[in-house]
């Protein structure tokens, strides 16, 4: 009959029930990941030996508790998302979040929910099997920061080609149209302008190698500015920096807090062989960025250009001594 029937059916579903439940105790006990059941107040109902090891709760500790004890604050109305969800027969599939830990650490975790039903099949309870995904998610931000630094290194190194290239052929063509002085103004502005910089001086030593005999200016200087500036004179008397610069043998990057901001400099010795020849800088890059290794790759390209100018510079001086 149709009454007995639907008796065995009830009965079947029973029996099949439990033997899921009986099938899913075994699955917890066994399964490295975390699987947690929870009733429809998102109560702990059932805690694996997996969420042990993830969470570090005994099943004692949480079996009776609010899931919620495993979210962090900023995501305290995730639990009743997910069972509003769950309640609607919605299942929930690889949920990227995170989740607290007993000693406190936010871990990375992929949670899938399911809802679990009764022999009736309505639903009583959510399934939620949780992977903790904190070293795939480590070693995904290491290959990214890995990706971002060989991207911003080649990036560095063809802006540091591309400005070697380009200070070497305007300093040739500089030298190739100008002498003199009016050579060593050009170099630098084109100093000034390649890297940006909103000030250049230039000092030239005169032949002897103990008088400035120039001091060579391009752009202008920030009002507020603390760099000293050297006239023409006495090597001996030029304050601060032109003689600082004068007893290297490499370039000096500075990044100097003056008046709630940073002010950049980048200087570098001209030189010949065993003979100093002048000093060079820039100061206050645009936009207050510092000065690169490119920047400093360039100046120093033009600075030995420079040094060309002022030996030819230097012999004729010392043709007109000679006449």
């Amino acid at each position: 009959s149709s009454t007995h029937n639907a008796e065995n059916t009830a009965q079947e579903l029973q029996i099949s029930a439990r033997e899921a439940l009986r099938h899913l105790a075994a699955i917890s006990e066994t399964s490295g990941d975390a699987i947690i059941v929870k009733n429809l107040d998102n109560i702990v109902q059932s805690w694996s030996k997996g969420a042990e090891r993830t969470y570090g709760y005994s099943s004692a500790e949480m079996v009776g508790q609010p899931i919620s004890r495993l979210l962090p604050p900023e995501r305290k109305g995730e639990a009743e998302q997910i069972i509003a969800r769950i309640k609607g027969g919605e299942r929930v599939e690889n949920l990227e979040t995170q989740r607290l830990t007993r000693d406190g650490r936010c871990i990375e975790v992929s949670l899938s929910v399911s809802p679990i039903r009764d022999e009736n099949g309505n639903i009583t309870g959510a399934l939620t099997v949780v992977q903790d995904i904190s070293a795939r998610r480590e070693a995904q931000r290491l290959a990214l920061e890995a990706q971002q630094t060989a991207a911003k290194l080649e990036s560095e190194n063809r802006e540091r080609s591309l400005l070697l290239e380009t200070a070497n052929r305007v300093a040739l063509d500089i030298l190739a149209s100008r002498t003199g002085v009016e050579a060593l103004r050009h170099i630098a502005e084109a100093a000034r302008t390649l890297t940006g910089a909103r000030y250049a001086a230039m000092g030239v030593l005169d032949s002897s190698g103990h008088n400035f005999s120039e001091l060579i200016m391009a752009g202008s200087p920030d009002e507020h500015s603390d760099w000293e500036e050297s006239l023409p004179g006495p090597r001996a008397e030029a304050p601060g920096v032109l003689q600082m610069l004068l007893q290297r043998a490499s370039p000096l990057r500075l990044e100097v807090p003056f008046e709630n901001q940073i002010e950049t400099f980048l200087g570098v010795p001209i030189r010949a062989p065993h003979q100093a020849l002048g000093a060079f800088y820039i100061t206050q890059k645009e936009g207050g960025a510092s000065f690169s290794s490119a920047d400093e790759a360039a100046v120093q390209t033009l600075a030995r250009h420079a040094a060309v100018a002022i030996h030819n510079l230097h012999l004729v001086e010392q043709q007109h001594e000679l006449m």
